[in-house]
């Protein structure tokens, strides 16, 4: 079992690696636990997710003129959020580790984990604060510019963790992040597939 302080010492080592601290890799527990407990932020992350799709599925509701199509009831939206994040998720670390593999980097394989894992957890909690209070303010529109955040933290987040664990140029970041990018795609349109017979039914 992950604890408190194994979480806080994950955030924080993937926040000063993607600061690009100078002593980042003294500061992060590069251990072999270190990299099982970051696999907790998928669970961890799983409330902030169920909450933005709730705003989704509330903003479809509320849109001037009706929605244009179904709308989907909230445990589909739920499920289908958590299955494109966990199938882009999955997919992006079997990406990484094979990068990190292929340029002979083996041992990068830890802090591009751990701080993926972290990453992740953290804009999606970014998320869904922003989701609850725009519940809580019944304000749905707020999840526009919180949506518009987060993207931006999640880039800065993944530029440095990529960058710094893998010890990449400029080019190389950028099309791992857009490979990144186009995974979550592909994961979206997938599920979305996948679940086009409930979404009818």
């Amino acid at each position: 079992m992950v604890s408190g302080g194994d979480i806080a010492s994950g955030i924080s080592g993937t926040l000063g690696m993607a600061r690009g601290r100078a002593d980042w890799q003294e500061r992060m527990d590069l251990s072999a636990q270190a990299v099982f407990h970051s696999f907790w932020a998928m669970p961890l992350a799983i409330p902030a997710i169920v909450l933005v799709n709730e705003v989704a599925r509330q903003m479809q509701l509320a849109a001037p003129g009706g929605s244009p199509g179904p709308v989907p009831g909230a445990g589909i939206l739920a499920a289908m959020g958590l299955a494109s994040t966990y199938l882009a998720w999955t997919a992006a670390l079997f990406i990484l580790a094979r990068i990190a593999a292929r340029t002979g980097a083996g041992w990068r394989v830890s802090p591009l984990i751990i701080g993926y894992n972290w990453s992740r957890l953290i804009a999606s909690l970014f998320a869904g604060i922003g989701a609850a209070l725009a519940i809580l303010l019944g304000v749905p529109g707020l999840s526009l510019l919180v949506g518009f955040l987060t993207f931006v933290l999640a880039v800065w987040l993944e530029w440095g963790v990529v960058k710094r664990a893998l010890g990449a140029e400029t080019g190389p970041t950028i099309g791992i992040l857009v490979m990144l990018f186009l995974v979550r795609f592909l994961a979206v349109v997938v599920v979305t597939i996948l679940a086009s017979p409930f979404l009818s039914s």
